[in-house]
């Protein structure tokens, strides 16, 4: 039996109840019957199936003469290939006659249809012929219950179709000599592995996973108790001697080769028996097989789904979700095809695929295992520990049931690690300051309003936040698009509500910048006549093409309008203290331009990736707002930390454009010069609420575009606007 298929049983004992102890009975014992898929088992000597290195078991060893039988499970050769009509009968008319007692180890006669009596070399002929058209049989019974399973897949059916239909010989996937296969074991682990991913586990059915699981383990006990109580020299003849798939039997030659092993007329009677032990097998076997081509359909289906909701599907995205998961699959169609498009059958592929899916992004993994964390929690906690109002006043010198009520809170969740007093200590503000490094609050060491709010959240609303963030991990154009995470060799990410751009180097950081990001606030397009959110960072993906240093800043006509034009009003000369230009443009509208130097909206450099929004990253001369934990604050485009330092590393590292010493030069000039990147920079802004620290702790972010919220409640995805696309217009 396979090893790591039982141990991962034990495991799930305890979380499955009776299902998982009734799986368990499936560690009793396996046997490899014959040419059926099952292997030879005799007894526990030479004959026996021993573990091989992989830790399932191998076939024994059958002499030079033995060839490697077909399997029934699906596999077969050259004779499966007939697929001979009534072989079930004619082996059943022969299961008869050779089911009639004879004396077993004396002179006891097979008798033929004619009467005459059968001689020891025909009677082996006439078992091996039945053998094979048994065989043949169970091939097309298969078949035939593949393609019930498969029907019953709903709705990735037509997908699983096209595998087994590119498959030749319509062979199984997920089985093996009538055994799962090591693939199959693996993903049997990840489909119930599924709720740790956030993932809804009802289209994957765990329940009638286990029931087909449970039926397998005791038709695999069957198997095992029908196998031959004796190891007679007949029996091991006639395995030994099976002819090859396919190869014409010869009466003479087998009988020749009986005499060489002392077979004569008399042990008629044990081949009588060990033929009723051969169709006892293999009626066992017709009932395993059903049991299999289920489990076959079902977990190549479930692959599909699997596939799907890792690699293809957005039900969480606020502007681009599928309604249903068949829209997200009509959308994808195509693209989950070029996915499936491998020889399924290969040892190792099932998983090798299941892997691939996965998101690779660093914080993905350490992001699963606090859902685990936070689910606990909650059924930990399950009434939550509200604080009041009074725990504002704790801070040094302060005592009380408030303070108490703090600790406790603080400890719930591995902050607070002292011995609960009831007074302020330093260790409870160590607590304190350590919750506000991993909530995106101020540190001061204090609980102020927002932080006692924070704490007021469930565990079971912060397991939500996380399931949801694993599921934006895996929608992210990073995985699900062009520029794929960790194959790409450099690629950036910016995730909106953790205002942090961070620079990849295959799957490693590379440089990590903080940066400012579009206001929520709500403004009004006098142009277009829409009221929205005009202001908000636009989810997208683009390609870095060019590095600008000593930028002009073009001010675009709104900002010109509804700003600029008023501060006009209060101060006339205001563009040329701060070396704004008018320029007209040819069809005699203005534009405003601020030219190069101190106080330019964009700083000293700006970073372009062309895209429908007009989005792009810039220096600022506003450097006290990075110190803010919250940075909502631009008109969309993101004001970055440090960009000086990021444009060296990119023009002078990176992409070898200059030495440091030119790149000074040109800085130091003030005029605007563009740099083409060769290659190109992938850049992503993704939406996730939650991150991961240095220290590998879980931050909670803050919701800024109420994009959670919004999901929760039902409101997404919002309504597509064609003038403000991706934009929330009232």
């Amino acid at each position: 039996m396979n090893t790591k298929y039982m141990a991962y049983s034990d495991e799930s004992m305890l979380a499955r109840g009776s299902r998982g102890a009734r799986w368990g009975l499936a560690r009793m014992g396996v046997l490899a019957v014959l040419g059926l898929g099952l292997g030879a088992a005799c007894d526990k000597g030479a004959g026996a199936p021993q573990e091989g290195a992989s830790g399932r078991v191998a076939m024994p060893d059958r002499g030079a003469t033995a060839e490697a039988p077909p399997v029934v499970g699906g596999r077969r050769g050259a004779a499966g290939e007939e697929a001979a009509r009534g072989g079930s009968q004619r082996a059943n008319e022969a299961a008869a006659q050779a089911a009639k007692p004879g004396e077993r180890g004396g002179a006891a006669e097979a008798i033929a249809e004619d009467g005459s009596a059968r001689s020891f070399g025909a009677e082996l002929a006439r078992v091996y012929e039945a053998w094979s058209a048994e065989e043949r049989s169970l091939v097309d019974e298969f078949g035939k219950s593949l393609d019930g399973a498969i029907a019953r897949e709903g709705l990735f059916r037509e997908w699983v179709k096209k595998v087994y239909a590119a498959r030749p010989g319509r062979l199984p996937i997920m089985s093996r000599d009538g055994a799962l296969t090591e693939d199959a074991d693996y993903l049997v682990q990840a489909i119930e592995a599924v709720p740790t991913h956030g993932l809804d586990p009802k289209p994957y059915e765990l329940d009638r996973l286990g029931g087909l699981l449970e039926t397998y383990a005791k038709k695999r006990m069957e198997i095992d108790a029908a196998r031959p109580a004796s190891d007679s020299a007949v029996w091991k003849f006639l395995l030994a001697h099976r002819p090859a798939a396919g190869a014409k039997l010869d009466e003479a030659a087998l009988r020749a080769k009986a005499e060489d092993a002392g077979l004569s007329d008399r042990h008629l009677g044990d081949l009588s028996e060990a033929r009723k032990q051969l169709n006892q097998m293999i009626a066992t076997q017709r009932t395993m097989n059903s049991v299999l081509a289920e489990l076959d359909a079902f977990l190549v289906g479930k692959l599909h789904r699997w596939v799907f909701d890792m690699r293809f599907a957005k039900k969480a995205h606020p502007f681009l979700a599928d309604k249903t998961d068949e829209d997200g699959l009509k959308r994808v169609s195509g693209d989950l095809v070029k996915v499936m498009a491998v020889d399924l059958g290969v040892p190792g592929a099932v998983q090798t695929l299941a892997e691939s899916v996965v998101p690779r992004f660093p914080d993905y993994e350490p992001t699963r295992q606090a859902l685990a964390r936070y689910r606990d929690l909650a059924t930990r906690y399950a009434t939550h520990l509200e604080l009041g109002k009074e725990v504002e006043k704790a801070g040094p010198g302060k005592s009380g049931d408030y303070v108490s009520k703090l600790e406790e809170r603080l400890a719930q969740e591995g902050y607070y690690n002292g011995v609960p007093t009831g007074r302020w200590s330093d260790a409870l503000e160590q607590a304190v300051n350590a919750y506000q490094e991993t909530h995106q609050l101020k540190v001061t060491g204090r609980v102020e309003k927002i932080m006692r709010g924070s704490l007021n959240r469930t565990y079971a609303e912060r397991a939500q936040m996380i399931e949801l963030s694993l599921a934006r991990y895996r929608e992210s154009d990073l995985h699900q698009g062009t520029f794929r995470f960790g194959e790409t060799p450099l690629r950036a990410r910016v995730n909106i509500p953790a205002m942090e751009a961070r620079f990849f180097v295959g799957t490693e950081l590379g440089r990590k910048h903080r940066v400012i990001v579009g206001n929520n606030d709500t403004e009004t397009d006098a142009e277009k006549g829409k009221r929205g959110k005009l202001n908000q960072t636009r989810l997208l993906t683009a390609e870095m093409a060019t590095v600008v240093l000593n930028p002009v800043w073009n001010v675009p006509k709104r900002i010109k309008e509804q700003e600029l034009d008023l501060l006009l009003g209060d101060e006339p000369d205001y563009y040329e203290k701060h070396n704004f230009k008018v320029e007209v443009n040819p069809d005699g509208t203005e534009r405003v331009v601020q030219q190069p130097g101190p106080g330019n909206a964009l700083g000293e450099v700006k970073f372009l990736f062309p895209n429908q929004f007009a989005i792009y990253m810039h220096d600022t001369p506003k450097k006290k707002l990075f110190e803010r934990p919250v940075r909502a604050f631009s008109h969309g485009c993101m004001r970055t930390e440090s960009p000086v330092d990021l444009a060296r590393w990119i023009l002078v590292e990176v992409d070898k454009e200059m030495t440091n010493e030119e790149f000074d030069a040109i800085l130091a000039k003030r005029e605007e010069r563009h740099f083409a990147l060769n290659p190109k920079i992938p850049i992503s802004t993704d939406y996730v609420t939650t991150t991961i620290d240095e220290q590998g702790r879980i931050v909670f972010l803050a919701d800024v575009y109420g994009f959670d919220k919004d999901y929760f409640d039902g409101k997404t995805p919002y309504k597509a606007d064609k003038d403000f696309p991706m934009t929330i217009i009232f």
